[in-house]
C-alpha cells in the first residue's frame, strides 16, 4: 500500500511543480471562460471550490454534441458508463462505484440530479439532455449536502431558466439511419414579475441491427424433446419455432420530452420557480449480440472461470470445459436438452448459432425482439422557492416524478427459442429539502433538513419461448412439470417502499486570509418496507410477464416469499483544508465519510439465504488531495486530484444463476485524474483529461467457497480524452468556421464482477469530428458531423450465460454516424 501511495504522490508533486510558480491573468473567451458551478450550493467559480469537478457549460454541450445524459462520461476523467438491456438502461460509474443491478427497485451509487431534484430509479439515469445552461460531475463522497447515496459521486444537470427578454432557438440534424433530431426553446417576460420558458426535444433513428432470423436458423428439437415423453404424458415435440410475438429488426430510437417553466419574482427578495417535465421513449428489444462462451468447473463442478469459445480454446466443441484443460466436463450443460457434452462446433453456442459478423457487424439473427415495445415513460414536477431573509437565505425544493418501464428481451440473443425475460415496474418518490445558508466575515454556512419517499413495484420473469425449449414445462418434478408442450415462466413480484430523514450542516472557515477549513456532517434515519414473491405462471404471450401485480394466476411457487423491515441509523461528514497559495492556485486536502444505503434484492431463479435478501449499507473512507490552477498568463489550466479509498461492506452486483444479486464485500481503491484546458494561440482550444484507477474488491465469492480479489465492473485502469478545436473568425463565407476533432480512449474491462476471462471487455478509441460556420449575427449555425470516424465497434455492456446458452448476451456503442446540422437563435 505504501509504494502505491508513493507513485500517486509523485505524480502529485509534479503537477505541484508545475502549476506553483505562475502570475497568471484572466484568460479570453474560448473553453476558458470562467464556469460557475453550485456544488456547495451556492455559485462559485470552479476554480475556487476544493472538489475534483467536471463541468460542461450549455455551449459546450453542444459543441460536443450530447444528447443522451451518460454520453459526457466519455470526456470526464474517472467517470464510465455501465447499464443492462443492451443500454437501454445506462447509469454513471465514477472512480469505480458502479452497479448494473437491472432490479429497477436499485437505486445507483451515483447520485443523478436534475435541478436539485433527486432521480431515485436507476433508469432514471438515462435521459434526453437538451436545453442545459450547465452540467457538474462531482467526484467523491458528496453526501453530506447532496442527501442520497453519493458515495462514488454527483451528476447535477441544470436547465437553462426563463429570461427577462424574448430568446428563442431551434437545433434540427438528420443523419445517417434516417437519424431526425430536434431541439427548440422559447423564452421571455409574460408580465413584469413573471418569466416562462418552454423547451423541447425529439430524437429517432431507424434500426441499426438488421435482424436476419429465418425458421432455418432454429436449431433442431432436442433430443430430451423428440423422444416419447413419459414423465406426464403428452406426445414427442415436433420442429421448434421462433417466438410468435416477432423478429423485428433492433436499436431503434424514438422519443420526445418536453419541459416547461415558470419563473416568478414576487420581490427583489423572492423568487419562487415551477417546472414540469414529461418524456417517453419507445424502442425495438434491447440490440445484444451472441457471442459464444464456455465455462470451466473445478472438480467440485463450481464454475470458476469462462473462455470465449473458440478453435484455440475450445477444439473439441464441448459444452463445458474442466478447468485449466482442453477436456470436457461429464454431463455438458443442462439447459440445451440434448443430453451430450459437445456443441455443434467450438465457435458456436450450445446450439450451434454463430453471428456471422460477429461483434464487428451489424446483423444478427435472433428469434424475439419486438419493434416499439420498450417503452419508459416519466414525468415530473419541482417547485424551489428562494428568499432572502437578510440575515440569511432561506431555500425550500421539491420535487416529485413517477416512471413506469416495460421491457422484453431473447436470453440467448440468438436463433433458439430458449427464454425470454421481461419485466415492467412502477416507481414514483417525493423529495422535500428545506435549508439555511448564510455568511460571515470569515465564514460559510449551510444547514437544513431532507426527507425522501420512494415506492416501487417491480416484476420480472425468465420464461419458457412458446413454441420453443420449454425447459420449465418439460424438466421432470421436481424442477419442471414434465410436460412436452407445457411453456411455462418464473416471475418475481417486489416492493420496496423507502423513507429517508436527514439533518445536514456545513460550515467553511478561515482560518487566515489564505487558509479555510470545511466541516459538514449529515445524520440519516432510513426506513424500508420490503416485500417479496416468486412464482410459476403458464407463459401465454413472450412479451409481458405474468405477475400478481398484473392479476395472473400461479400454479406453483417458486422461491420462498420474503418480508423484511428494516430501519438504521447512517451519518456522513467531511474534514477539509483549502490553501490558496495565490488568486489562480487553490490546494485541498481532505477525508470524507460517505455513505449508501442498504436495499434489498430480488432475485428471479436464483436460491438466496433469508440473510442475503436485504444488504447492508456501504460506507466510505476517502482520503483526497486536489489542485486548482491557472497557469500561463491566463492560457492554461490544470486541475488534478489524488485519492485513496476505503470501503467497508462494499455493494458488488454479481449476476448469479439466472439473475443479480449485490453482496456486501471490503473494497480499496486508489487513483488520480488530471485535466488540462489551454488556449496556447488564439483562436485554438485545447483539452486534456486522463484518470487512473488501481481498484480491489476483496474476498468475493466468484462461486461456493471460492473467494478472490476481483476489480469492480465497468472500471477502466486507463482513460484518456482530447479535444482540439480551431476557430477562423472571419472566414471567406462570412462569420466564423470552427473545426472540431475530439477523442477518447478507454482501457479493457470486466462487464461481470467475477472478472472471468470471457468478462473482459476489449480497449477502444473513439473519435469524432465536427465543422461549424457561425453567421456573423450567431442567429444562424450550419454544420455536418461525423461521430466515431473510425468506425470502431467497442463493447459496452455484457451478460455472462455459459451455462444457459454457451453465450454471452454482448451490446456494442454506436456505429459511425454522421449528419448535418441547422440551428436558428432569435434574441
Amino acid at each position: 500500500m505504501s509504494d502505491r501511495l508513493l507513485s500517486v504522490s509523485t505524480v502529485f508533486s509534479l503537477f505541484l511543480f508545475l502549476t506553483g510558480f505562475n502570475t497568471p491573468v484572466l484568460a479570453q473567451g474560448g473553453i476558458l471562460e470562467e464556469v460557475i458551478v453550485t456544488a456547495q450550493k451556492r455559485e462559485e467559480s470552479i476554480q475556487d471550490v476544493g472538489i475534483a469537478i467536471t463541468a460542461f457549460s450549455g455551449a459546450q454541450l453542444d459543441a460536443f454534441g450530447f444528447t443522451n445524459s451518460t454520453e459526457l462520461t466519455a470526456f470526464t476523467p474517472g467517470a464510465h458508463m455501465s447499464g443492462n438491456s443492451a443500454g437501454h438502461t445506462q447509469q454513471f460509474t465514477i472512480r469505480g462505484a458502479t452497479q448494473n443491478d437491472f432490479n429497477d427497485l436499485a437505486e445507483a451509487p451515483n447520485a443523478v440530479y436534475i435541478d436539485e431534484g433527486y432521480q431515485a430509479a436507476g433508469q432514471a439515469q438515462l435521459f434526453a439532455s437538451f436545453d442545459m445552461d450547465r452540467v457538474e460531475i462531482l467526484k467523491g463522497p458528496q453526501g453530506t449536502l447532496f442527501g442520497r447515496n453519493a458515495t462514488g459521486g454527483l451528476v447535477h444537470y441544470i436547465t437553462r431558466k426563463p429570461t427577462e427578454e424574448t430568446e428563442a432557438y431551434g437545433d434540427m440534424v438528420y443523419g445517417k439511419y434516417d437519424q431526425v433530431r430536434f431541439e427548440g426553446a422559447v423564452s421571455g417576460a409574460l408580465s413584469e414579475n413573471i418569466k416562462a420558458r418552454v423547451s423541447g426535444f425529439y430524437r429517432r433513428h431507424d434500426p441499426i441491427l438488421k435482424n436476419i432470423f429465418t425458421p432455418e436458423d432454429l436449431p433442431p428439437t432436442p433430443l430430451y424433446l423428440a423422444v416419447p415423453f413419459t414423465p406426464n404424458g403428452g406426445p414427442p415435440r415436433g420442429p421448434l419455432n421462433g417466438s410468435l410475438s416477432g423478429q423485428d429488426d433492433l436499436w431503434t430510437d424514438d422519443q420526445y420530452s418536453i419541459r416547461g417553466q415558470v419563473l416568478i419574482e414576487p420581490n427583489e427578495d423572492l423568487e419562487i420557480l415551477l417546472k414540469g417535465q414529461y418524456a417517453k421513449s419507445t424502442l425495438a428489444s434491447g440490440p445484444y449480440q451472441n457471442g459464444a462462451t464456455i465455462g470451466e468447473y473445478d472438480d467440485q463442478h463450481r464454475r470458476v472461470n469462462s473462455l470465449l469459445s473458440n478453435h484455440r480454446t475450445n477444439p473439441n466443441s464441448c459444452e463445458a470445459l474442466i478447468v485449466g484443460t482442453k477436456q470436457c466436463l461429464p454431463g455438458g450443460e443442462v439447459f440445451d436438452f440434448d443430453l451430450d457434452d459437445y456443441r455443434p462446433a467450438p465457435d458456436t453456442d450450445l446450439f450451434g448459432y454463430r453471428d456471422v459478423d460477429g461483434g464487428e457487424g451489424l446483423t444478427t439473427s435472433t428469434d424475439h425482439t419486438v419493434a416499439d415495445f420498450d417503452t419508459t415513460e416519466t414525468y415530473g414536477f419541482t417547485g424551489k422557492l428562494t428568499w432572502d431573509m437578510d440575515w440569511a437565505t432561506l431555500v425550500l425544493v421539491s420535487n416529485y416524478a413517477d416512471q413506469e418501464k416495460i421491457r422484453t428481451l431473447d436470453v440467448n440473443s440468438g436463433p433458439a427459442p430458449q427464454f425470454v425475460v421481461t419485466s415492467d415496474s412502477v416507481v414514483d418518490w417525493v423529495t422535500q429539502e428545506v435549508r439555511l445558508e448564510g455568511e460571515t466575515d470569515r465564514m460559510r454556512w449551510i444547514a437544513g433538513f431532507y426527507y425522501l419517499n420512494i415506492d416501487g413495484e417491480f416484476s420480472q420473469n425468465l420464461g419458457d419461448t412458446v413454441g420453443g425449449i420449454n425447459v420449465f414445462g418439460a424438466s421432470p418434478p421436481p424442477n419442471g412439470a414434465g410436460v412436452s408442450n407445457l411453456f411455462l415462466e418464473g416471475s418475481l413480484d417486489a416492493f420496496l417502499k423507502t423513507q429517508s430523514y436527514s439533518l445536514f450542516g456545513q460550515v467553511d472557515y478561515d482560518l487566515t486570509e489564505r487558509l479555510e477549513l470545511n466541516v459538514g456532517w449529515r445524520g440519516i434515519i432510513e426506513e424500508k418496507d420490503y416485500e417479496f414473491y416468486s412464482n410459476l405462471f403458464i407463459n401465454t404471450d413472450d412479451r409481458w410477464t405474468e405477475s400478481l401485480r398484473r392479476g395472473g394466476t400461479p400454479i406453483a411457487s417458486l422461491l420462498p416469499d420474503h418480508i423484511e423491515d428494516t430501519s438504521d441509523f447512517l451519518w456522513s461528514g467531511k474534514v477539509q483544508l483549502n490553501y490558496s497559495h495565490s488568486n489562480n492556485l487553490l490546494l485541498y486536502a481532505g477525508v470524507n465519510r460517505g455513505v449508501k444505503a442498504g436495499s434489498c434484492n430480488a432475485p428471479v431463479l436464483t436460491f438466496l439465504t433469508p440473510e442475503q435478501y436485504c444488504f447492508d449499507e456501504e460506507v466510505l473512507l476517502a482520503y483526497e488531495i486536489g489542485l486548482k490552477s491557472t497557469i500561463w498568463d491566463g492560457k492554461a489550466r490544470i486541475n488534478a486530484a489524488a485519492y485513496y479509498y476505503d470501503y467497508s461492506d462494499y455493494q458488488a452486483f454479481q449476476f448469479v444463476g439466472t439473475s443479480g444479486a449485490v453482496f456486501n464485500a471490503d473494497s480499496e481503491s486508489l487513483g488520480f485524474e488530471v485535466e488540462i484546458v489551454t488556449n496556447p494561440v488564439d483562436n485554438l482550444d485545447l483539452l486534456f483529461g486522463i484518470a487512473y484507477i488501481d481498484p480491489k474488491v476483496k474476498d468475493l465469492s466468484i462461486a461456493p467457497g471460492v473467494l478472490r480479489d476481483v476489480e469492480p465492473s465497468f472500471t477502466p485502469e486507463v482513460q484518456f480524452n482530447a479535444l482540439g478545436r480551431y476557430t477562423w473568425p472571419d472566414s471567406i463565407l462570412g462569420g466564423s468556421l470552427a473545426l472540431q476533432v475530439d477523442g477518447n480512449y478507454a482501457s479493457s474491462a470486466f462487464h461481470n464482477i467475477n472478472n472471468f476471462d470471457a468478462d473482459r471487455m476489449p480497449d477502444y478509441w473513439l473519435g469524432n469530428a465536427s465543422l461549424t460556420w457561425i453567421s456573423a449575427d450567431e442567429h444562424w449555425e450550419v454544420g455536418g458531423f461525423i461521430d466515431n470516424f473510425s468506425d470502431t465497434r467497442n463493447m459496452n455492456i455484457g451478460f455472462s450465460l455459459p451455462f444457459v446458452c454457451g453465450c454471452d448476451e454482448q451490446s456494442y456503442g454506436y456505429p459511425r454516424m454522421y449528419g448535418a446540422r441547422v440551428r436558428y437563435n432569435h434574441f
